[in-house]
């Protein structure tokens, strides 16, 4: 008679091992495809920039910066650097990445505010981030980005709006990316 172990690990030789994915494993979820569609925007790019005063009231003047996009922490998440001249826009980075079933934002505000934004609506061609919590905000009435939607636009360009949320007042930047500098990182 032979012992259970014995079959047992014959059973375990013979058994097909399949090293393809399931169907579950490869379908993608609404989080990773915004991923993706994010990861798409490496490289450098140059924006306008609009600031809308208390909805509606534009801002005479256009501000004009540079945006670069790369992925990092083994393509886990993706690093967005703003650098814009005047207007008080100083370097920001926001971090973003796949957090189960959504997508999350950590901003780190020249305002020293960092908000974490959480994705709200992922299919299509609009991503939008809203408010969850943050550091650096210690009252309600601290101001600090509340928003942030990324549209991709025909063409290979995006906007990406930021709301700027404090008692009172209602700030909406709207930074155009017409166009993609180049590949690199930095």
């Amino acid at each position: 008679m032979r012992s259970p172990l014995v079959v047992l690990t014959a059973l375990m030789i013979a058994a097909p091992v399949s090293s393809r994915p399931t169907a579950a494993q490869t379908a993608s979820s609404p989080a990773d495809r915004a991923f993706e569609r994010l990861e798409s925007l490496a490289g450098h790019w140059t924006y306008r920039d609009s600031l809308d005063y208390n909805i509606g009231a534009p801002r005479p003047e256009v501000a004009v910066g540079t945006v670069w996009y790369a992925l990092v922490a083994n393509g886990t998440t993706i690093q967005e650097n703003v650098n814009g001249p005047g207007h008080d826009v100083a370097d920001m980075i926001s971090m973003i990445r796949v957090d189960g079933d959504r997508l999350v934002l950590d901003h780190y505000c020249s305002s020293g505010t960092q908000p974490r934004l959480v994705s709200r609506g992922l299919e299509g061609n609009v991503i939008r981030f809203v408010f969850e919590s943050g550091t650096g905000i210690p009252t309600p009435a601290t101001g600090h980005i509340h928003e942030a939607t990324f549209t991709f636009l025909p063409g290979g360009g995006f906007e990406s709006r930021w709301t700027w949320q404090e008692p009172g007042k209602t700030h909406i930047g709207v930074r155009r990316h017409a166009m993609k500098a180049s590949r690199s990182a930095r």
